[in-house]
């Protein structure tokens, strides 16, 4: 089941991508946004059941103002995104090298 909210959402979010970030922000009271310089930490936790395949990433955003917590697919991309903005403070599951060659100790 969240395997498939997942997957509507993605539709639904891809219209973001071409949004000036101010108006995403003013779209609704409670959006915000996080800067680059305040994120601390970038936790990643793999989430899910593995007996039936459905599988998502949690991701948890350290920052001075906060921890805040997202859902996200099991995806090599959005993943080695999250490492090439982040860098060092991006902190994978221990034994977590792909989707497809996942090694757990």
């Amino acid at each position: 089941m969240v395997r498939e909210q997942l997957k509507a959402t993605w539709g639904y979010s891809q219209r973001y991508f071409t949004m000036p970030p101010q108006t995403i922000l003013a779209e609704t009271p409670d959006n915000f946004g996080l800067y680059n310089n305040t994120i601390s930490e970038v936790k990643v936790k793999l989430k899910g059941d593995d007996e039936r395949n459905m599988r998502y990433l949690e991701v948890e955003f350290h920052s001075t103002v906060g921890k805040f917590e997202f859902h996200m697919d099991e995806n090599n991309d959005f993943t080695n995104l999250l490492k090439q903005v982040y860098g060092d403070r991006v902190k994978m599951p221990f034994g977590y090298f792909a989707k497809t060659i996942n090694i757990k100790f």
